[in-house]
């Protein structure tokens, strides 16, 4: 399998989108049935529904997120490994937090949906 780098791009343009706009619908149409979300600080976060209600609420107090992806690789038939790196603005105490993100998505039809999405942060943040 190849990457499809148009459908990738689609789904990372959507995210950022659907992050600015804090509309937990469109987030979670982004997401597997079956996804997890591995938060720093926080509970492990299943299934589609529960990653929108976490992106949406985590937009509230984040603004201005950015990433760099650094690698990109098959992992299975139809799942694609995406790393780099983050950075975005607290609303609430005004500091950029940065880090490395790691997610898998699943193409399901034309488009990925992500399964695994993850991350940590830099210490001296």
């Amino acid at each position: 399998m190849t990457i499809d780098e148009h459908a990738l791009a689609r789904l990372n343009d959507a995210w950022f989108a659907a992050f600015n706009a804090q509309d937990r619908a469109a987030i979670q149409d982004l997401y597997a049935d079956d996804a997890v979300v591995v938060p720093i600080n926080s509970g492990i976060v299943r299934g589609r529904a529960a990653a929108g209600d976490f992106w949406a609420s985590f937009a509230e107090h984040a603004s201005a997120v950015t990433i760099t992806c650094e690698d990109r690789r098959v992992v299975a038939a139809d799942m694609v490994q995406e790393i780099g790196v983050y950075a975005f603005h607290m609303k609430d105490n005004h500091r950029t937090v940065s880090g490395k993100y790691l997610f898998v998505c699943r193409l399901e039809g034309a488009d990925y949906r992500i399964c695994t999405h993850m991350w940590n942060r830099h210490l001296w943040d």
